[in-house]
């Protein structure tokens, strides 16, 4: 979406939202220090595909993307680069960013390498294909490269389903050895409706999920609570990808409207943002690349920046192998709110419980499966754990918007 001004920078588990520890930024001169790396994603490699589960694969490794969308192609190339420091530096593994500056896009690219970034490569021409594939030429050996992005906001009336399979098809022509991606709005029923089609035309997509203060014309699909929207619309973007056995990432909102047409615009607390990146997670996403890095952002919203970079921490030191190996079971998305989702792995079961309601605390019964129904205890420490285990179910009170995330076992 090219609308601010800003730089863009076994087991089953329960998951409920909360945050756990985070390295919070408090000054300026922090965003070009590095951080502690135990929490960092690795992000290393020069090849990527989709296995048959629709995951990302980077050199034969089971990849996550967890990063940002994008660095802002409108702004000097020496803010993008620290952009791109700060987003390594804090751990995260995924940056998409468009190839404005020919001569120097190369040294950001070398630049992500070092910090452990792999980059989803857009062209400074949506519609030229020579000048597209081009740029896939021209950094195609760049061991950060995970793939090219197509076109930002596919779906918006500029180009057709057909012309983005033709664009998918020529860039895989000129580069087997990388994914190709593109990102959708998704924001009015009618492009929802043809959400299958779409994702069909590259070999991963994208929604753009920004339900706090949108515009008017914004759809609301499922009753206006901005945190249902974000669930459930996720759901059905991401069981359509898994239909075609493809990958889905979503951008999460770390954006305010305000300036683009958004009624009560503002930025999501970091309670939403919780609630949302969670529950996106929670019904399959196989990728998160929250839309949009700013220096506003990083600078003035420590709250939300801090609470993005705990729910990073969460997925790489506790989340990174049930989700990418375990077997996940989700809820039925239509329930009083309150929607659960477990991986089994290995001999436990992580479970996840998201009360998508904005406004009221849920009642909460879990069903656990009888390998790893006897014993449970909170997984996430920084996150409230208010349920109970009694007959092989997980119940309890969860509060408005909370999040939960238990370890349970045989």
């Amino acid at each position: 979406m090219r609308t601010s001004t800003h730089i863009f920078i076994g087991s089953a588990l329960l998951i409920a939202c909360s945050v756990g520890e985070s390295e919070a930024y408090t000054d300026a001169e922090s965003r070009v220090r590095a951080p502690k790396p135990a929490a960092a994603v690795k992000a290393v490699g020069s090849k990527s595909n989709i296995d048959a589960s629709g995951t990302f694969v980077v050199d034969g490794q089971k990849f996550f993307p967890l990063g940002f969308y994008g660095v802002q192609w409108r702004q000097p190339f020496a803010d993008r680069l620290k952009a791109l420091v700060t987003i390594g530096d804090a751990g995260f593994n995924t940056m998409v960013a468009e190839d404005i500056s020919t001569d120097a896009f190369g040294d950001l690219l070398d630049e992500a390498e070092r910090r452990k970034v792999k980059v989803l490569v857009g062209s400074a021409s949506l519609d030229d294909l020579q000048y597209i594939g081009a740029t896939v030429d021209k950094y195609k050996a760049k061991p950060s490269v995970l793939g090219w992005s197509l076109f930002d906001d596919a779906d918006n009336g500029a180009l057709s389903i057909s012309s983005l399979k033709e664009r998918s098809d020529y860039v895989k022509a000129k580069d087997p050895d990388h994914v190709t991606f593109s990102s959708l709005t998704g924001y009015y029923t009618g492009r929802r409706n043809a959400k299958n089609d779409w994702i069909s035309a590259s070999d991963s997509s994208g929604l753009q999920m920004y339900p706090i203060g949108p515009p008017s014309d914004f759809s609301y699909d499922y009753g206006g609570d901005p945190l249902v929207e974000s669930y459930r619309v996720t759901r059905d973007y991401v069981e359509a990808s898994e239909q075609v056995r493809k990958p889905f990432v979503v951008s999460s909102q770390m954006y305010n409207w305000e300036g683009n047409g958004g009624v009560g615009s503002r930025y999501p607390t970091g309670k939403e943002l919780r609630n949302m990146v969670y529950g996106q997670i929670m019904a399959g996403a196989k990728g998160i690349a929250s839309f949009e890095y700013t220096n506003d952002l990083f600078d003035n919203q420590k709250e939300l920046w801090n609470e993005y970079v705990a729910v990073k921490n969460d997925v790489v030191n506790l989340l990174w192998s049930p989700i990418l190996e375990g077997k996940l079971t989700r809820s039925d998305a239509s329930t009083n709110g309150v929607v659960y989702s477990i991986w089994e792995y290995k001999n436990e079961c992580i479970v996840a419980i998201l009360n998508t309601s904005s406004s009221e605390a849920k009642e909460a019964r879990i069903p656990l499966p009888s390998t790893c129904a006897r014993q449970s205890s909170s997984l996430v420490a920084r996150l409230p754990s208010t349920m109970q285990l009694e007959n092989a179910t997980l119940q309890g009170t969860i509060d408005r918007a909370d999040v939960q995330v238990y370890k349970t076992a045989p």
